[in-house]
C-alpha cells in the first residue's frame, strides 16, 4: 500500500499558535466554572481577565519551575479480533511552590469538597490556561523554611473542550 499524505487544515499544523509557554506564573482559584462562551468573554482582553481574577478569585500560589502536565489516555476494551473505543481518561498536575502552612491545610483538606476552577496566569498576563470545573486532591512537599510544596491533581473523563481551555496573546485592553 502506498503512502499518501493527509490533508490537515492550519488549526491542526500549527503549532505555535496553540503552544503557551509558564516559565512563571501565578495561580488563581474560584469556585464552581465558565461556560465555553463566559471563558472566551472573560480571557477576550486584559481587562475581562483582570475584572475576573480580581472579583471572582484568589490568587493561591506560585508556579513551580516545572509547572505541571497534561495527559490523556483512551482506555480499550479489547478482544481477540478487535479494539473497542471506551472512555478517555484526562489527567492534570499542577506543582506549586511558596505554600504557608495555613493554604496547604486549605489544599488538603477544602480543595476536595467542592469543584473549583484554577486559571494559571504567565507573568506578562498575555497567556493562561483555565483548569475548569473539577474535583482536586493536593500531595505536599518537603518543608523549606516554613513553606511547603504541592502537587494538586484532577482526573475527568469526556472532551477537554471545557475542562482545559488555553488563551494565548491575551490583547491589552
Amino acid at each position: 500500500m502506498p503512502i499518501t499524505k493527509p490533508s490537515l487544515n492550519t488549526e491542526i499544523t500549527c503549532f505555535e499558535e496553540v503552544l503557551a509557554q509558564f516559565a512563571s506564573g501565578d495561580l488563581y482559584v474560584g469556585y464552581g466554572g465558565l461556560t465555553e462562551s463566559e471563558a472566551n468573554s472573560a480571557f477576550f482582553d486584559r481587562q475581562s481577565m483582570d475584572e475576573l481574577v480580581n472579583s471572582k478569585m484568589v490568587k493561591i500560589a506560585d508556579l513551580a519551575e516545572k509547572p505541571g502536565k497534561t495527559e490523556s489516555k483512551v482506555e480499550q476494551l479489547k478482544t481477540c479480533n478487535y479494539t473497542l473505543p471506551g472512555k478517555r481518561t484526562n489527567n492534570i498536575e499542577l506543582s506549586l511552590v511558596g505554600i504557608n502552612p495555613a493554604r496547604k491545610q486549605w489544599l488538603e483538606e477544602g480543595l476536595n469538597k467542592q469543584n473549583v476552577t484554577f486559571v494559571l496566569l504567565d507573568k506578562t498576563k498575555d497567556s493562561a490556561l483555565v483548569f475548569n470545573n473539577h474535583r482536586w486532591v493536593c500531595n505536599w512537599g518537603y518543608e523549606l523554611e516554613g513553606f511547603f510544596t504541592a502537587t494538586i491533581l484532577t482526573e475527568y473523563s469526556g472532551p477537554t473542550a471545557t475542562g482545559f481551555m488555553i488563551f494565548k496573546d491575551i490583547p491589552n485592553s
